[in-house]
């Protein structure tokens, strides 16, 4: 829009960019920060430009983690560091972000982020996810739970895995059919996630 100010159009269309936001959206959103007081936009614009600067990956689990400058081998998560979790579970995820929705069901063990999901048609195979650094993981474990998503994909990811579990001494589960075949745990909502949990079977 002309009579816009070029900064604000530039904000509304890097609002626009997020998933789910619309350019009806992204205008309304721009114009409530453009009336927000210094203050909050300084602690917003802040916590933004501290993404990826304070945010990294955990060395064990690979879930979000603070990033220790200092201590760059070892930003361990606090998930991977509270003795109070479940050392005995460990719950297997494509995404990071997987995790905030699965906290939310009051599950208490660890957990392991594979990164992506098998899909020879993207050129994704099993060399490119995780799994290497789950297998070194598995001493003390006496159960994995595959929660992929419920997909080709998903199906294809977890099966691989639980083929390669079949020599360890543990149970392997995966989550219940209470996902919708070809959804995606951010779309699910809390009862079926907690339902799917609690009714996981068995895969060997």
């Amino acid at each position: 829009m002309k009579s816009t100010p070029k900064i604000l159009n530039a904000l509304i269309d890097d609002i626009a960019k997020l998933p789910g936001i619309g350019k009806k959206t992204a205008e309304r959103l721009a114009i409530y920060l453009l009336d927000s007081d210094n203050h909050y936009l300084e602690s917003f614009s802040s916590n933004i430009s501290n993404l990826n600067t304070h945010i990294s990956f955990c060395n064990i689990c690979h879930c979000y983690s603070d990033k220790i400058e200092e201590l760059v081998d070892s930003n361990n998560c606090i998930i991977c560091s509270d003795e109070s979790r479940d050392k005995s579970i460990i719950c297997v995820l494509q995404k990071a972000s997987d995790v905030i929705v699965f906290e939310k069901t009051g599950y208490n063990g660890l957990y392991h982020i594979l990164g992506n999901l098998i899909s020879p048609i993207d050129g994704i195979n099993e060399e490119d996810l995780n799994i290497e650094s789950l297998i070194i993981r598995l001493d003390s474990v006496s159960e994995v739970i595959l929660a992929t998503d419920a997909n080709l994909e998903g199906d294809s990811t977890a099966l691989h895995i639980s083929n390669l579990l079949k020599d360890y001494s543990l149970k392997v589960t995966r989550l219940a059919r209470g996902l919708p075949v070809g959804g995606t745990l951010e779309h699910i909502d809390q009862t079926t996630l907690t339902h799917s949990i609690e009714d996981r079977i068995e895969l060997k």
